[in-house]
């Protein structure tokens, strides 16, 4: 279930309490447990997770890792020239390739949050990794550890916010009428998937009037500068200066625009 308006006095409650319950994946709210097991998020997503996460495979297997391995992760998701930060192993999401990009915005939306989105750590990484890799995750784990992680560091931000709602809404915890809210993104559904269609067609067809007109113009005679290497430009936030080529502006827009696809987590602070 997404909610349009996720209840944020509940949210604020269930992390105040999961801090100081003593007991892990466990919190309450109004007076309600809140189970927030691996098993009990699968179950409410209705996800069969598999027998073996590859996420938490990589993880434990990373720390003999040589620096060619190191190489070989930061090769698959960054453009060349890239380099890791400091000696935790992160890498800066404006490196990311297009496509790695994409699915950063949605791993730190959807299953893995953090309080500062533009530097990427280690375990979303691996995520990020094993996704593209088409190698099996267990959703459960992912987000129970991730909401763990938040109530136990003093971090402000509050993270999934729908499935909080969930689950107390499955422990028939009560909601009142002056409780906080908070604004959700809209889910992928037909009638978003047509509009982000119909918007995609009508700003291809603009620029393509746009390419013929300037193309139908008559040019000036102009000398031919001698051959340069083609310039290319680094994304905003970039240490790469010259890392890529400029992206589409259609491509741009679905990264920046339409792939945080549920506003689950690393926006919403209190």
């Amino acid at each position: 279930m997404i909610f349009e308006n996720a209840n944020k006095t509940l949210a604020l409650e269930f992390y105040a309490n999961a801090r100081f319950m003593g007991k892990k994946y466990v919190s309450y709210v109004r007076g309600k447990e809140i189970d927030y097991r691996p098993e009990r998020i699968n179950n409410l997503l209705q996800i069969i997770p598999p027998e073996e996460c590859d996420v938490q495979r990589r993880l434990a297997e990373c720390k003999n890792w040589n620096d060619a391995k190191w190489d070989e992760l930061k090769d698959q998701l960054c453009v060349d020239g890239d380099k890791w930060r400091g000696r935790s192993h992160i890498l800066l999401r404006a490196d990311f390739k297009p496509v790695a990009k994409a699915w950063a915005s949605f791993v730190v939306q959807t299953l893995e949050g953090t309080s500062w989105t533009s530097e990427i750590p280690l375990p979303r990484l691996h995520t990020i990794a094993a996704i593209m890799d088409g190698a099996p995750i267990n959703v459960g784990v992912l987000i129970t550890n991730n909401i763990y992680m938040f109530a136990s560091r003093s971090k402000k931000v509050l993270a999934h916010l729908s499935i909080i709602c969930w689950l107390c809404e499955k422990a028939e915890c009560d909601f009142f009428a002056n409780n906080l809210s908070a604004p959700m993104m809209k889910p992928l559904n037909d009638t978003y998937m047509d509009t982000f269609v119909k918007y995609y067609h009508e700003r291809l067809h603009a620029i393509q009037v746009e390419e013929a007109a300037t193309a139908s113009q008559p040019q000036p005679q102009q000398q031919q500068p001698p051959p340069q290497q083609q310039q290319t430009f680094a994304g905003a936030g970039s240490s790469q200066q010259g890392a890529y080529a400029p992206i589409h502006p259609m491509q741009l827009d679905y990264m920046f625009g339409h792939c945080n696809w549920m506003n689950e987590v690393s926006d919403q602070e209190y």
